[in-house]
């Protein structure tokens, strides 16, 4: 015994859920309903048996045929599921973090409420539990979790759930992934930012005359709307975005070294919080880390690369 005792002390955690928990394996157990449900279907065979009632007798067998049928039900209710990918995610630290997956039905039947979480992550809610799943079609899920600390984190396991068509059994199976969730800095901070000698700040206007127009680029979220070839969406063409060489100046200067702070957190932090007000207001901006810059640019495409720099920024000694 004290040999079994010292060489489960040290298997850690995740070797022993490598042990049993196979990925794609589906594993179940009664829920708090289904418990009590067969507590319920065990008295009334008892009650039955003593009484010799046989009416009694067959409502304990139809309810354990009930519990037998949700059994299996609940079983095929997430087999065959497969993540097909989790799509790209970003939060910042301490808020919720939104995690967007799309899941494949290998089976020749719907599934429906199914959920999921992801190991080493607190989860806040589910948004489409509800979302009925083809056979052999795809199904999106969102849930959020609560993001932890600045950083690049690795969602490794995904577990799926459901406890369909009854609620009497959770049914689960573990899914591996290398999907990446990129968690950005808080966004607090009260400091001046400081301001480019000779910059544009605020919106950049277009000069006047048609030999500034340089091309026309699919449009992404933050786009300056004026900038929006409406014409030829009205076509019925796709939403564009017309680039013209044209100066822009750096705007506002969001540089690491300035900030007077020891702490290199509340360094990033204090940058991100900048680089939230100049989205808010629409301005021009340039990022400076040690050993990168990005801009100067503007929209919130362009910050989501800027919190991403701030997310994978390591001091170095």
């Amino acid at each position: 015994m004290s040999w079994l005792k010292s060489r489960l002390s040290k298997k850690t955690n995740r070797d022993f859920a490598s042990t049993w928990a196979r990925d794609g394996r589906v594993y179940i157990l009664p829920t708090k309903f289904g418990v009590m449900f067969t507590l319920g279907a065990f008295f009334m065979l008892l009650i039955g048996s003593a009484y010799e009632n046989n009416l009694v007798n067959l409502l304990g067998f139809f309810m354990l045929a009930i519990l037998f049928t949700a059994m299996i039900a609940t079983h095929n209710n997430i087999q065959g599921l497969v993540i097909s990918r989790v799509e790209a995610t970003h939060g910042f630290s301490g808020e919720e973090l939104p995690v967007s997956m799309v899941v494949h039905n290998k089976t020749r039947s719907s599934k429906s409420n199914c959920d999921f979480t992801i190991k080493g992550f607190e989860k806040i809610a589910q948004y489409d539990a509800r979302a009925v799943i083809e056979p052999g079609g795809d199904a999106r899920l969102l849930a959020s979790f609560k993001a932890g600390a600045r950083g690049l984190h690795e969602l490794r396991r995904f577990v799926l759930s459901t406890t369909a068509p009854f609620g009497l059994f959770y049914a689960w199976q573990f899914q591996p992934s290398d999907a990446i969730a990129v968690v950005y800095p808080t966004r607090t901070g009260d400091r001046p930012w400081r301001m480019a000698d000779r910059s544009i700040t605020g919106d950049v206007h277009r000069a006047s005359g048609a030999e500034d127009y340089k091309e026309h680029v699919a449009y992404s979220a933050g786009d300056n709307l004026n900038r929006v070839d409406w014409k030829a969406f009205a076509r019925g063409r796709d939403l564009l975005t017309k680039k013209f060489d044209e100066p822009v100046g750096e705007g506002l200067m969001f540089e690491y070294h300035r900030i007077s702070e020891t702490d290199p957190e509340i360094r990033l932090q204090q940058m991100a919080k900048w680089i939230d007000l100049a989205v808010s207001r629409g301005q021009v901006f340039t990022l400076t880390l040690p050993s990168k810059k990005l801009g100067p640019d503007q929209g919130l495409a362009f910050a989501h690369r800027a919190w991403t720099e701030l997310a994978k920024y390591e001091e170095k000694i």
